[in-house]
Parts: C-alpha cells; sequence; structure tokens
C-alpha cells in the first residue's frame, strides 16, 4: 500500500536463461481513479559469466609468490584490464618482466603498471582484436617479491576493477573482486616436521628404545633447522618429548642381576658381586644390574637377592 503524495522502491526480478538485452513495459494497476493503470518501462542487460581469479604458490626459494591469473570466459574476449592489490611487505621489484602470458594469450599482449605503493595495473590487450584462446585457465603469472615470507601468512591479495572486454568494446566481466589468501609457510613446515617425524614423536619414555635413537637424532636435527615461526606452531611439547625419548634411549640397558653384562644371569655373576662387595671390581662389573635391591648400594643385601634370580 503506498499511502497520498508518498513513494515506494519496489524490486523487479526477471531471470533468463540467455545473455542479450531485454525489455518490457510493465503495467501496475492502482486505486487511484484518475490513473487506473500506469506502464513503466523496464530493461536489462544479462552477461554470459565471464570472470577472474587468482591462486598461485610460493618460489622455491620462497623470496616471491607467483600468482596466476586465469580468466573463465563465455564470450570472446579480446582485451582485460584489472587492478591488484597487494599487502604490506609485498611489492613488484622488477615491474617490466613480472608479468609472463600463458598460451591463452598468443597474439595478445600485456603491461602492468604502478599506481601506488600496494596497487598495479594489470592490462591485456591486442592491435587487430585476437581473441583469448580457449574457455578457461591461467591467462597470466605474476611474480610478487616478499622481504619475510613468513609474515605474509593468510594475508589477501585482491584483483578489482576488473573489466573484460569483446570485440565490440563492451565489458562483459560478471564479478568485480577476486581474492587470494597467502599461504601460511610456517604452518605448513609444523606439519611438514610433524608428518615426517610421526612415528618417533608417537612414542613414550616407556615404550622407547636404544634402537630409535637415529630416528630421535634426526628428528632434533631437523627441529633446529626450523624458522622460529614454525617452531612457535609446534604446540604440543614435540621438541619436550624428544629431548626425554633422547635421555631415555640413552639409558645404559641392563638385565638386573646380569653383573657381568653377558646377558645371562649365573653363578659368574654372584662371584662378580662378592668380589665387588670385597673390593675388586672387574672392568666389566655392570654397576646398575648389581643393586638388585634398589637402594642405591652395592652391599651383602644384594647377594641373597642375586641368589634367587639365580635359582628361578
Amino acid at each position: 500500500t503506498i499511502g497520498a503524495n508518498a513513494t515506494k522502491n519496489i524490486t523487479v526480478q526477471y531471470q533468463p536463461t540467455k545473455a542479450g538485452n531485454y525489455s518490457t513495459t510493465m503495467q501496475i494497476y492502482t486505486n487511484d481513479p484518475e490513473t487506473r493503470m500506469k506502464s513503466v518501462a523496464v530493461s536489462g542487460v544479462i552477461y554470459e559469466p565471464n570472470t577472474v581469479s587468482i591462486d598461485g604458490a610460493w618460489a622455491e626459494d620462497r623470496s616471491a609468490y607467483i600468482a596466476n591469473i586465469a580468466v573463465e570466459n563465455y564470450t570472446e574476449l579480446v582485451a582485460a584490464q584489472m587492478d591488484i592489490h597487494l599487502p604490506v611487505g609485498a611489492s613488484i621489484n622488477d615491474v617490466a618482466n613480472a608479468l609472463t602470458n600463458t598460451d591463452r594469450l598468443a597474439g595478445l599482449s600485456s603491461t602492468i603498471a604502478k599506481i601506488d605503493d600496494s596497487t598495479y595495473r594489470i592490462v591485456v590487450f591486442s592491435f587487430n582484436n585476437t581473441h583469448f584462446k580457449g574457455n578457461s585457465g591461467n591467462i597470466l603469472s605474476l611474480k610478487i617479491d616478499v622481504g619475510d615470507v613468513y609474515s605474509m601468512a593468510n594475508k589477501q591479495i585482491l584483483i578489482d576493477n576488473i573489466k573484460l572486454s569483446s570485440a565490440n568494446g563492451k565489458d562483459f566481466s560478471s564479478a568485480n573482486e577476486a581474492t587470494t589468501i597467502l599461504p601460511d609457510v610456517a604452518a605448513a613446515e609444523a606439519t611438514a616436521f610433524k608428518t615426517a617425524h610421526a612415528t618417533i614423536l608417537g612414542k613414550t619414555t616407556e615404550t622407547v628404545t636404544s634402537s630409535d635413537l637415529p630416528a630421535i637424532t634426526a628428528a632434533l636435527a631437523a627441529y633446529e633447522e626450523l624458522s622460529d615461526a614454525a617452531k612457535a606452531k609446534l604446540v604440543d611439547g614435540e621438541k619436550s618429548l624428544l629431548d626425554a625419548l633422547k635421555a631415555k634411549a640413552e639409558e645404559p640397558q641392563y638385565i638386573m642381576g646380569d653383573v657381568n653384562g653377558d646377558g645371562k644371569i649365573t653363578a659368574q655373576d654372584l662371584t662378580m658381586l662378592t668380589n665387588r662387595i670385597l673390593g675388586t671390581t672387574s672392568p666389566a662389573f655392570v654397576e646398575a644390574a648389581a643393586d638388585i635391591n634398589g637402594d642405591g648400594k652395592i652391599t651383602a643385601q644384594d647377594l641373597p637377592l642375586l641368589t634367587n634370580l639365580i635359582l628361578k
């Protein structure tokens, strides 16, 4: 209901199945005795979906992010324009050589220019209206330089002001923005460390043995190679666990009562223990294996306990 001398906005929606120009006349009926019907011209343009997207990966030395710019197009395109906004800490140092065309732009040219400290404009063009090849995939790669790769984690690269042009000069872009989030290198390094050393990190001080020492040593060496940012992502006490496992695995291995360390408990052990109590010590004497009653001392009290072990 619209009151006298009042106005009201209404939304008209039409969903055609094909691209093109559409127009009609909408008849609005009212109870106004002087104007029972009002004719309103309605028109609109439906475009086929033509979109830009961006993703990428870190360069091998992680000094740069290689961004891939893709276009999905249903219209024959001959030109494109877009602005790319970089996060703080990122820049394009070599503007002249930053862009690389893919085969989709065969016969076309591309250029990039700095607009301000964080914004660059990319233009793709052809002097003879050469069309983009195909309808899907990357058209450009862009080298984006970074100072500290770890400080770039989860920051956004934004593309906007997108224009996708056909040979008649019309803009057929369906969306004005595209974004990507820079990967968290520290998190990836931490995850890779945990994956590579999952077996030893699954051990406890009760299950670890001396045979695990090579794996423990390798894990500790890999940990020291991690960046501080990656170490900060390891929040489950991995370093403390590895240190504890190393200490346990390095403890002397012995059989209680095997005083001479030959792997058996025999009368020879009883003789060696007796000699030790009397003051004669053999180089092969295993101190920990001789303290059978666990009082921290080697005395005659250990002798009957050793005898019992021999007689078992």
